[in-house]
C-alpha cells in the first residue's frame, strides 16, 4: 500500500543535489534526526516509510514527520476535551473523599441536621430579641419620659421589622467548596 509520504518522497527525492544519501540506515537516520534509535524503531511501527531494501529516504521522512504532526494538531481538541472531562472527574473524586473523610471525623454534619440547627438557633434569637424589649422596657421608660407601654411597643414594632428582614429563604450552594 502506498502512502502519501511514500509518493511525495519519491519526487522530493529527485530534487536533491547529487551526493545525497536516499538510503540512510536507522542508525543514520536517528542522526540525522536528532533522535534516538528507539525513537526511530518506533515511528516505523507508526507506519514511517522505508524503501523496499528497509532503508530510509530522508525527505520522504521528515514529509512523513510532518503530515504525522499535522495529524495529531489535527485530533488535540478532542483529546483536549478529553482531558478536560478527565480532570473535573478527578477534581469530584477528590471532594467526595475530602466530604467522607470530613464526616466520618465529625467535623461534617448532613445537610438537614445543619438546617435544622440553623433555624433552631434563628428562632431563639428572635424570641430573646422580642423579650429583651420586656427586660429594659422600665429602664428605659424611666429615662425618656414615656410609658412603660410606649417603650414596650416601640421596642417590638422594631425588633418585629428586624426579625422580618432577615426571615427571609436561605439558600446554599450545593457546588460551593467546603
Amino acid at each position: 500500500m502506498k502512502t502519501r509520504a511514500s509518493t511525495e518522497s519519491s519526487k522530493v527525492g529527485k530534487d536533491l543535489p547529487a551526493g545525497f544519501p536516499h538510503a540512510l540506515t536507522r542508525e543514520d537516520l536517528a542522526a540525522a534526526l536528532g533522535v534516538t534509535v528507539r525513537t526511530v524503531t518506533n515511528w516505523k511501527q507508526e507506519a514511517l516509510p522505508r524503501s523496499k531494501d528497509g532503508t530510509y529516504d530522508l525527505p520522504a521522512v521528515i514529509t512523513w514527520l510532518v503530515e504525522r504532526e499535522a495529524s495529531r494538531r489535527a485530533k488535540a481538541p478532542a483529546r483536549q476535551e478529553a482531558d478536560d472531562s478527565l480532570a473535573e472527574y478527578r477534581r469530584q473524586k477528590t471532594r467526595l473523599v475530602r466530604l467522607r473523610f470530613l464526616r466520618e471525623k465529625g467535623k461534617l454534619l448532613p445537610k438537614a441536621e445543619m438546617v435544622k440547627a440553623f433555624t433552631d438557633r434563628a428562632f431563639e434569637i428572635g424570641r430573646a430579641l422580642l423579650q429583651l424589649g420586656r427586660r429594659f422596657s422600665a429602664r428605659v421608660a424611666a429615662k425618656s419620659g414615656k410609658t412603660l407601654r410606649e417603650v414596650e411597643e416601640i421596642h417590638e414594632a422594631e425588633a418585629r421589622k428586624l426579625l422580618e428582614d432577615y426571615a427571609r429563604p436561605i439558600y446554599i450552594d450545593e457546588n460551593a467548596p467546603i
